[in-house]
């Protein structure tokens, strides 16, 4: 099962992803998985490779890091309610409506973290689901390949 843990934290950037990482491993932590040291595929999706059945994703953003960990490839991806320009809908959301574009930005986003290039990695042939949570101001998307199954709570650290 994969699980999904959000921590409220400092707002730039780099406080943002310190504290992925610190809720990384608190997550693994409290479920009594094997971690490691992080390292990153070619593609800069990380990993740990000295437990590989332990599978992860963080995201960060609007004073919030979150984390999705358990026992299948996930992506995970957070955003703070806000607009989606036209622009932007139409070159990367498939013209999706202003009320549909920030949940499709984020499956977009947890979908090239699931698959480990990024937003513009998003083309696969395997069938995935998408588990839609929210919590606050923020909406969550995790990705994992379909029939994976994702916890309905987002768990607070």
């Amino acid at each position: 099962m994969i699980r999904v843990f959000i921590r409220p934290c400092g707002k730039t950037y780099s406080e943002e992803h310190a504290a992925a990482y610190e809720l990384l491993y608190t997550a693994a932590s409290l479920m009594g998985l094997k971690t490691g040291k992080v390292e990153k595929t070619d593609k800069g999706k990380p990993y740990f490779p000295d437990a590989q059945e332990t599978f992860f994703s963080i995201s960060h953003g609007g004073g919030y890091a979150a984390v999705a960990i358990g026992d299948s490839p996930c992506g995970i991806d957070i955003e703070t309610e806000r607009p989606v320009s036209i622009r932007i809908r139409e070159k990367f959301l498939n013209n999706a409506p202003e009320s549909e574009a920030l949940v499709r930005w984020t499956e977009r986003e947890s979908k090239g973290k699931l698959l480990g290039g990024g937003f513009f990695d998003t083309e696969s042939g395997a069938p995935v689901s998408f588990r839609h949570l929210s919590f606050g101001n923020l909406t969550i998307t995790v990705c994992t390949p379909f029939g994976a199954e994702v916890s309905d709570t987002v768990e607070t650290i």
